[in-house]
């Protein structure tokens, strides 16, 4: 039943994605997106070492970063808000919220 929910909960979350992002021009954004903590693979999330907010394995990761840059987003850090953008460019920040140690898998 749990595992019923999450998978519906999934594409909700996936199709009010599409929709949101059909009403708006992505021109000159900035796009914040929030991960609590990564894994190497599923079966680091079933070891309930760490509690999985969301269950972001490192190849969804790379899925996620592989978009934004082949659709011509740059990534940027807040101090590269603070100095000032491009107005006519795409941008992504990425935060990891919780500080969990297995963020690091995300380094490479």
């Amino acid at each position: 039943m749990k595992q019923a929910m999450i998978n519906f909960v999934d594409k909700v979350d996936s199709a009010v994605s599409r929709m949101n992002i059909s009403f708006y021009d992505e021109r000159s954004s900035v796009i914040v997106v929030l991960f609590h903590g990564l894994f190497e693979d599923s079966r680091q999330i079933t070891s309930n070492h760490v509690d999985p907010q969301q269950r972001i394995v490192v190849a969804h990761f790379r899925i996620f970063v592989e978009y934004f840059l082949n659709n011509d987003y740059i990534f940027i850090s807040s101090k590269d808000i603070l100095e000032g953008l491009d107005e006519n460019k795409k941008y992504v920040v990425v935060t990891f919220d919780d500080g969990y140690y297995n963020n690091n898998v995300s380094l490479p």
